[in-house]
C-alpha cells in the first residue's frame, strides 16, 4: 500500500503522522525518494520532531535513487540531501530496525550528516556522509552493517558506531576527517573488511569490544594520531597496513 507522491519529506511526514493510527500504516515501510538532487526546503529532516507514536514501532527503510519516469531503482543511482537527516534520539530511540539505502548527505550543518538512534538493528548500503561541517554519520543500534559507504572529509569525526552486538564494515572509507576516520564501539564481534581509515587529523581507526576483531584487507596510513587501536578479546589483522601515522600504526 503506497501513499500518493509528495514533494518534500516534511510533506510525507507530517501526513504519516496525522495517518499513522490507520492500520494500514501499522507495518514495516519504505520511503522511495528520487534519485539525483533531493527537493524539499526542509533545513534539517529530523522525524523526532513529528512526534510519532506507532510509525517509530515498526521498521523502516529510506531508499534512495528512486527513478520516478519509470518506477525503477538502479544501484548506480543516490539521492543527495544537503542537509542533516536524523532518527531518533537517545531519549526516544526509534523502535524498529532502519535500513538506509543509496543516499548521500553532503555540507550539512549540525552535529552529523546522518544521525541513526534505535533499539533495533541498522543496515546501510551505498551511503555517503561527506563533506558536512560535523561528524559524518553517527550510530546507535543493537547491530550495525555497513556495505560501501563513505564517512569522509567532515569538520569533526567520519563514523562514530555504538553497537549492543556486532559490527560489520565492508568497503568503508573515512578519510581526511578533522577528528577522526572512525570509532567504533560493539557488544560482540567487530568485522571490517576492504576499509581505508586515512589522512585523518586525529586516529584512524578505533574499535573497542569485549569479542573478537578481525581485520581483512583494512588501511589507517598518514593520520596525524595512531593508525589503528584495537581493544577486544582476540585480534586477527590480515593484509592491513598501518604506516606513517604520528604516534604508532596500530596498538592492540
Amino acid at each position: 500500500n503506497c501513499t500518493e507522491f509528495f514533494n518534500s519529506m516534511d510533506e510525507l511526514l507530517t501526513f504519516l503522522k496525522d495517518h499513522e493510527g490507520e492500520l494500514v500504516y501499522q507495518q514495516a515501510g519504505t520511503i522511495f525518494i528520487q534519485k539525483d538532487q533531493y527537493q524539499g526546503d526542509e533545513t534539517s529532516i529530523d522525524f523526532n520532531t513529528y512526534g510519532f507514536n506507532t510509525l517509530n514501532n515498526y521498521a523502516l527503510t529510506l531508499q534512495g535513487g528512486w527513478n520516478t519516469a519509470d518506477n525503477t531503482l538502479n544501484p548506480a543511482d543516490t539521492t543527495l540531501f544537503t542537509v542533516p537527516i536524523i532518527i531518533g534520539s537517545i531519549a526516544n530511540p526509534w523502535a524498529g530496525a532502519l535500513t538506509i539505502n543509496n543516499i548521500s548527505v553532503s555540507g550539512a550543518s549540525g552535529d552529523a550528516g546522518l544521525t541513526l538512534i534505535t533499539s533495533r538493528e541498522v543496515s546501510l548500503v551505498n551511503v555517503t556522509a561527506e563533506n558536512n561541517s560535523g561528524s559524518g554519520a553517527h550510530i546507535e543500534a543493537s547491530d550495525v552493517a555497513i556495505d560501501t559507504g563513505s564517512f569522509s572529509n567532515n569538520g569533526a569525526g567520519g563514523l562514530d558506531v555504538t553497537s549492543q552486538s556486532a559490527i560489520a564494515l565492508f568497503g568503508v572509507t573515512a578519510n581526511t576527517n578533522q577528528q577522526f576516520g572512525a570509532n567504533l564501539f560493539a557488544g560482540d564481534q567487530v568485522s571490517i573488511a576492504q576499509s581505508n581509515f586515512n589522512d585523518n587529523g586525529g586516529y584512524g581507526l578505533s574499535v573497542v569490544t569485549t569479542s573478537l576483531i578481525a581485520l581483512e584487507d583494512v588501511n589507517a596510513n598518514n593520520n596525524a594520531l595512531y593508525g589503528a587501536y584495537l581493544e577486544g578479546d582476540d585480534t586477527v589483522v590480515n593484509t592491513s597496513f598501518f604506516t606513517a601515522n604520528g604516534s604508532l600504526g596500530a596498538v592492540s
